[in-house]
């Protein structure tokens, strides 16, 4: 019991700044670099998991040494023991339920973010933003929002959008090609 509670202790640590790291890395990257740079969700978690990564190497000594300092110590064992299969799977097992529940633990700042999983854009979607709403200073949310309420549509050559005397009970947005209007009624 003591080896496994030594092995997993520190694990503890890793586990909940692994995971919080890359909870907050990963949402900062999503939400300010995901829908300029059409970055996927994954690629933004991918992203803040390296960054927590990194940051966990640095720490792996630091939560070491604050476990030797509040008296984890693994049992002194002969080099034989250490050497036995059960010796090594008690190590095994003590860690890997250590990062587990610090993993779990580090999912805390989920609690207190905002989910903006619903602001992500297909290709037509993000040109439009990008040409036409974002440089007016529409955010992506306010876009996201008008853009689920807006239906599109393919139009052939030559198609009339409205006729003269037609009430209008939209708003016509024309995103790529372009539209005449002409003088001549028609029936």
């Amino acid at each position: 019991m003591k080896v496994a509670v030594a092995s997993g202790i520190p694990f503890v640590g890793f586990g909940i700044a692994d995971n919080a790291i890359m909870i907050v890395a990963g949402d900062y990257i999503d939400d300010k670099l995901g829908v300029r740079f059409g970055l996927s969700t994954l690629a933004a978690a991918g992203f803040g998991n390296l960054i927590s990564d990194v940051v966990g190497c640095g720490l792996g000594e630091s939560i070491d040494a604050a476990a030797h300092k509040i008296g984890i110590r693994a049992p002194p064992l002969s080099p034989v023991q250490l050497d036995m299969v059960i010796t090594r799977r008690t190590k095994l097992f003590g860690s890997a339920f250590g990062v587990a529940i610090g993993c779990l633990i580090g999912m805390a700042p989920l609690l207190f973010m905002e989910d903006r999983k619903q602001v992500y854009f297909n290709d037509d979607e993000l040109s439009l933003f990008e040409t036409v709403f974002a440089p007016h200073g529409v955010s992506a949310q306010q876009f996201f929002a008008l853009v689920h309420f807006a239906r599109w549509h393919n139009e052939e050559a030559g198609t009339v959008l409205v006729r003269q005397g037609d009430v209008l009970d939209r708003v016509f947005l024309i995103h790529t090609g372009c539209a005449k209007a002409l003088d001549c009624p028609y029936p």
